[in-house]
């Protein structure tokens, strides 16, 4: 049986290997505070890297694969065992840059694993232009390499893995994953075309007859079924020219009409397919961060008619996507919670109760495939919201109590969002008795001292180590207050 502590030593030597090519520039990255992007942008502007890359890339890659090679199954076996909620990260190469997820669905997931986003990109080593390819491994690494501190952390579940990619490493798994996608693909162009195929065949000589992209965008029945990107606006003629530019500099070669249009289907496809069969395979719940993957993920589910929303991995989706889309006036702390409280929050064994005020009241909302987002995002906002506000409310009931400490009022000594009583972090009860402004005359015996402190920090530490108490102490400060 492989061990957590082999577990933790395969994802430090990962980010070891990773670290030993993008670490100067990850460090840069953070001393600046700059983005991931910018930094990628930044080293493909300089031509002696690019040359150095194009020289390097392949024994890069190469060593890479090598590791996975080595390592892999002692990752499968484990992963595959391990008895936790566990959400698949899929739908692109790599989560979004801009954020962490593990620090969001973190909070309801107990493991977010993460194909090797470079492991991905290295099948490209060799074909695509160097210059595209430096540019998307750098993003790609020096995104990763901000998982480093989740990944070795000494919790059990671990909070981050970062595992192999079965769809890039096993011929199987890879040809039912496009065997997957052509079907759905099939399916998909039947709904954009409003005419039924009945192979993905007939589907690629019906592409064929397209010269141009306005050619075919008249013959759609439901556009909405091309999407490109969420976040892409203007003319879907401009959106398909705007990716045939993009995707011929990444494969070093110009892409027709007809084979845009079957890969802006078919690669989206493979993408929900290859996400839906990984979580299978480790039995976890997909995971996507980005809105793009997300609609085509919820397609593949209305066209295999599969997933009923009485099953509770459906419940578990929705409620990891929700996390991540929810907004209010407290609600930065599922955004922006930095790795070390999230950390806190599973050694001081909090997870259950974290889950269950996420899940709160879920039961009462009719949950649909589609529709049901926004409505459980909100519901997740009111849940969270009502925690800080009971929590918070607690704290000020703890001020308010006056509680004595052998005469003394200590209720000056509780601060609202970050509860303390003067040096209560000290083990030394006379420091603590000196910083308080507290005489020990009259005091019987140290005994009944220690006692009685113990019961008014007590309380303290109880809330402080609740998850809500945890989570209220990363919220943003509030008129001067860490609220």
């Amino acid at each position: 049986m492989v061990s957590s502590a082999r577990i933790r030593g395969i994802q430090a030597e990962y980010f070891d290997i990773v670290d030993l090519f993008f670490g100067k520039p990850f460090s840069e990255m953070r001393r600046n505070n700059v983005s991931a992007i910018a930094v990628a942008q930044q080293l493909v502007s300089t031509e002696r890297l690019v040359e150095a890359f194009r020289d390097e890339g392949e024994k890069f890659a190469e060593g890479i694969r090598e590791f996975w090679k080595d390592v892999g199954p002692d990752v499968d076996a484990y992963v595959e065992k391990l008895n936790a909620l566990k959400g698949f990260f899929g739908g692109d190469v790599a989560p979004l840059y801009s954020k962490n997820i593990a620090t969001s669905v973190g909070l309801y997931l107990d493991t977010v694993l993460i194909p090797d986003p470079l492991l991905k990109l290295g099948d490209f080593a060799g074909q695509a232009d160097p210059k595209e390819l430096l540019f998307l491994t750098a993003k790609h690494a020096l995104n990763i390499l901000g998982y480093r501190e989740l990944a070795i952390a000494e919790v059990d579940p671990p909070i981050v893995l970062v595992i192999p990619n079965h769809s890039l490493t096993e011929e199987p798994y890879l040809l039912a994953v496009d065997t997957a996608g052509a079907v759905d693909t099939t399916e998909h162009a039947s709904r954009m075309f409003g005419r039924e195929f009945d192979s993905p065949q007939e589907v690629l000589d019906f592409l064929a007859e397209f010269k141009t992209f306005r050619e075919a965008i008249q013959r759609f029945s439901d556009s909405s079924r091309l999407l490109i990107d969420v976040d892409w606006s203007g003319p879907l003629e401009d959106q398909l020219e705007r990716n045939r530019a993009e995707m011929s500099r990444i494969t070093g070669a110009p892409l027709t009409v007809p084979q845009i249009l079957w890969l802006a289907m078919h690669g989206r496809m493979m993408q929900a397919n290859d996400l839906v069969l990984g979580s299978a395979q480790y039995r976890g719940t997909p995971l996507v961060d980005a809105p793009t993957p997300w609609q085509y993920l919820l397609w593949k589910y209305e066209y295999d008619g599969s997933l009923s929303r009485r099953d509770r991995s459906f419940t578990d989706l929705v409620v990891s996507r929700a996390i991540q889309t929810a907004r209010g006036p407290q609600l930065s702390v599922l955004s922006d919670l930095p790795p070390q409280a999230l950390i806190d929050l599973r050694k001081e064994g909090a997870m259950a109760d974290i889950r269950e005020i996420f899940r709160k009241g879920l039961t009462d909302i009719e949950l649909s495939q589609t529709g049901d987002l926004p409505r459980v995002a909100d519901h997740v906002a009111q849940n969270i919201n009502s925690a800080m506000s009971d929590h918070e409310r607690k704290l000020r009931d703890l001020a308010s109590s006056r509680n004595k400490f052998f005469g003394k009022d200590v209720s000056g000594f509780i601060v609202l969002g970050g509860v303390s009583i003067a040096a209560a972090a000290s083990s030394n009860v006379a420091l603590q008795i000196l910083a308080s402004g507290l005489s020990i005359l009259g005091i019987s015996t140290l005994k009944d001292l220690k006692e009685k402190w113990k019961e008014i920090r007590g309380t303290t530490t109880e809330l402080r180590r609740s998850p809500a108490g945890i989570l209220f102490r990363h919220l943003p400060k509030k008129n001067d207050s860490r609220a």
